[in-house]
């Protein structure tokens, strides 16, 4: 046997360089791809659909490319997907109903009917036939039917059987008849009588079982077949017009079985396997030879006898002929879930995707650390069976390749170069383990390196709520009295004074400690709680999410109410501290506390020092310097933000983007602002030259802090004058009066604010 296998994965589908793939003010998911759930193909275009998005494939070049809420579909949360080949129209469905029809010139149309209506239960979408032009689709209330040249609804059908909503799984016409295949049997009507009404339907009491679940139903050459669902396998039974039903063959599970061009495709659980018109076997796919075993969601069998599969672990798999196999994964994370995302010195992005509940306890999750550098994502892991449940990152700021995990039960994990070096818990550090277990679980909530390379970890639910591994490798704890014995201890953070400041649970507020710089004499050591109490702290809220220090060394804080910042970090030890303030804002002519009545999960602070803000319901808001002022509100109504529910947030100040964590994954954002250079030597402005057609913003990035930049024509006229956000400067190339400037060669002067820093750059913009 002569084996071909290849494994194409997408780094980016138009370039390799930043700047040409996603421009200033522009979205990109950064979401797993290689788990795909169904497979449709049209003319040359195959997609694969996974919950996030679609992969996309061309035939005819061999390119790979995403489609996802970023550029084109509407939502999130893909269920199924088909094509007609006839009408060149791909059919998405989603679980919350919402559908799409994305046509042969790649435009998008959204019905969004069944999403917005109020139906009781599900709206699910779980399988979609073509019949007479229209699309019959199978969904966990009935049967919705979609005229695809009308671009609507047509009709919706209804089915409630025995006084319950009956779920339909999937649906064909055979013999003059519609047969749905339910969760309570199969049901049948003439296709010419009204299907709305549902006493038109009758029952198929001929199956041995009439009564069980089915799942897939299809016909080929005169022949109806029908899975049944089993309790440990699932039987396929067939039959003709005039014969009864028979088995027809026993799978370990059925999760797809289709009719394409005079063939039969089976995916079950570990095979996809192709049978012609009179079911003999003619293709069985078994393994890929990835190590990954197959675990196929679906197939689709085209008019060139080549196989499609949608795998759960593997992607889209092509396979051409025999074991000529390729593998389609669009470059993407480990998982859609984020927990803690980090930036480290070098602009690496991470993120650890543990989980605890409201109750401070395990979610389990095995899931490793997903990383973002050169345009490519990776992950490190642990494979060990007792570890899981990733909280937090901290990455050496003297060697990258160092990293930590703190792990909620596991202690803390250290990966040299990406594979684990060492465990730090009770047995070999002064890590201490949970008070309440019957074993030696150690649960850390926290890392963080300060400026001295000194790791500071938040050791919950112990007799020592703080520790730190010492850059000379040594261990010391501290203990900060019996009322924080015990106390969960999240997030942990050091600011540019080498203070401590840890999250409390339990809506017990912020702990903040000073050691004075004198890590090994815990005599002058300080250490205050601050609460929502007027008299200590003024916390806007009881429950503090998350904290982060700004450039002007101010401690905001995101809480269960709100947002407030502590201005003056410095007194928080002194008998005059005030407290947190929170910031008031004109709201529509009246005055308010900026966002008092969101709970804020997530801040993090930008090159420009504004702030972005997650919340738990409201999506993200960007703010200026002060907080007094709205730059952006994201939502998933108003853009492509996966969701309104808010993880964490951090940003990669060397280009600008700002990665969102949502409950529904990740997602980036390129800003406006990046880290200033010490000189104005290496300006790059991009696009450069600006093409006709193109009416989006120029970027003029590797400015010192806050450069001015005055753009002239090449007669010295002036046409914009402006403020560099930290070391990269704007441009909607509007001249002062607010038009579209013409075509032409523009000159672009930088500097400094001491006039010191000079460069002059130049810019071709191009239009017919």
């Amino acid at each position: 046997m002569k084996l071909f296998i290849n494994i194409v994965i997408l780094i980016c589908s138009t370039a390799f360089v930043y700047a040409q793939r996603v421009g200033i003010e522009e979205w990109r998911d950064h979401l797993p791809y290689g788990s795909c759930l169904d497979v449709a193909k049209v003319g040359h275009i195959a997609y694969g659909a996974t919950y996030f998005g679609l992969i996309k494939y061309d035939i005819e070049d061999n390119s790979v490319s995403k489609i996802s809420k970023v550029n084109g579909l509407s939502d999130i949360g893909i269920s199924t997907i088909e094509a007609d080949d006839n009408l060149k129209i791909l059919v998405v469905a989603y679980q919350n109903g919402n559908i799409d029809l994305i046509k042969e010139d790649e435009s998008v149309v959204n019905i969004p009917d069944i999403k917005r209506k109020n139906i009781v239960g599900s709206k699910c979408i779980n399988d979609i036939m073509f019949y007479d032009g229209k699309a019959y689709l199978s969904s966990d209330f009935g049967i919705v039917v979609i005229n695809l040249l009308k671009e609507e609804i047509l009709e919706t059908y209804w089915s409630k059987y025995n006084n319950s909503i009956l779920e339909i799984y999937s649906t064909v016409v055979y013999s003059n008849y519609i047969y749905s295949a339910s969760a309570k049997g199969l049901f049948y009507c003439n296709i010419n009588k009204n299907l709305a009404d549902f006493n038109n339907w009758e029952k198929d009491n001929t199956l041995n079982f009439p009564d069980s679940i089915y799942k897939c139903i299809t016909s080929i050459d005169n022949k109806l077949l029908i899975s049944m669902r089993g309790i440990d396998h699932d039987t396929v039974y067939s039959k003709t017009t005039n014969t009864n039903w028979s088995v027809f063959s026993e799978f370990k599970r059925v999760y797809s079985m289709k009719e394409y061009y005079n063939h039969l495709v089976v995916s079950n659980e570990w095979f996809t396997t192709v049978y012609d018109k009179s079911l003999n076997q003619v293709r069985n796919i078994y393994t890929y030879f990835n190590n990954n075993n197959p675990a196929p969601n679906s197939a689709f069998f085209d008019s060139k006898n080549e196989l499609w599969i949608a795998d759960r672990n593997s992607g889209m798999i092509y396979n051409k002929k025999d074991w000529d196999l390729q593998i389609i994964i669009p470059q993407g994370p480990e998982t859609d879930r984020v927990c803690k995302i980090i930036e480290d010195k070098n602009g690496r992005i991470l993120y650890s995707a543990g989980g605890i509940n409201a109750s401070w306890n395990n979610q389990y999750y095995k899931y490793g650390i997903s990383y973002f550098e050169n345009e490519k994502w990776n992950v490190i892991r642990d494979n060990k069976d007792s570890i899981f449940d990733i909280l937090d990152v901290a990455v050496s700021p003297l060697d990258e390749s160092l990293v930590y995990a703190a792990t909620w039960g596991g202690g803390i994990i250290e990966f040299t170069g990406g594979a684990v070096s060492k465990y730090w818990n009770s047995s070999n550090s002064t890590l201490k383990p949970y008070t309440l277990a019957a074993d030696n679980t150690v649960r850390v909530g926290g890392l963080y390196f300060d400026n001295n390379n000194n790791l500071w970890i938040g050791n919950s639910n112990s007799k020592s709520q703080l520790s730190v591994k010492t850059s000379t490798g040594d261990w010391i704890s501290y203990s900060f009295g019996s009322s924080l014995i015990d106390q969960h201890i999240g997030k942990i953070k050091v600011d540019n004074n080498d203070r401590k400041w840890i999250q409390l649970g339990n809506e017990k507020g912020l702990l903040v400690f000073d050691d004075n710089k004198t890590i090994e004499d815990k005599s002058d050591d300080n250490y205050i709680v601050l609460t929502n109490s007027a008299e200590n702290g003024n916390l806007s809220g009881a429950t503090v999410n998350d904290f982060a220090f700004d450039k002007d060394d101010e401690v905001w804080i995101g809480t269960d109410i709100g947002v407030c910042v502590i201005y003056n970090p410095s007194d928080v030890f002194e008998s005059y501290f005030k407290g947190a303030e929170k910031i008031l804002i004109d709201q529509t002519g009246q005055a308010q506390y900026l966002l008092e009545t969101e709970e804020v999960t997530s801040i993090a602070i930008d090159a420009a020092n504004r702030k972005w803000i997650g919340t738990s319901k409201a999506g993200v808001f960007l703010l200026s310097v002060d907080g007094t002022k709205e730059v952006y509100h994201f939502s998933e109504e108003n853009s492509p933000l996966l969701s309104n529910t808010i993880t964490s947030i951090a940003i990669n100040n060397k280009t600008g983007e700002v990665f969102i964590g949502t409950d529904k994954g990740l997602i980036g954002f390129m800003g406006t602002a990046t880290e200033g250079n010490s000189n104005n030597d290496n300006v790059l402005v991009f696009p450069n030259p600006v093409k006709d057609g193109y009416s989006g913003i120029v970027g003029i990035r590797g400015l010192v802090e806050n450069a001015n930049v005055k753009i002239t024509d090449i007669e010295g006229n002036l046409v914009a004058d402006i403020n560099a956000e930290g070391g990269q400067a704007i441009w909607d190339q509007k001249n002062l009066n607010g038009n579209l400037v013409s075509s032409g060669v523009y000159l672009i002067f930088c500097t400094d604010s001491e006039g010191k820093e000079n460069s002059v750059s130049k810019i071709a913009i191009i239009r017919k």
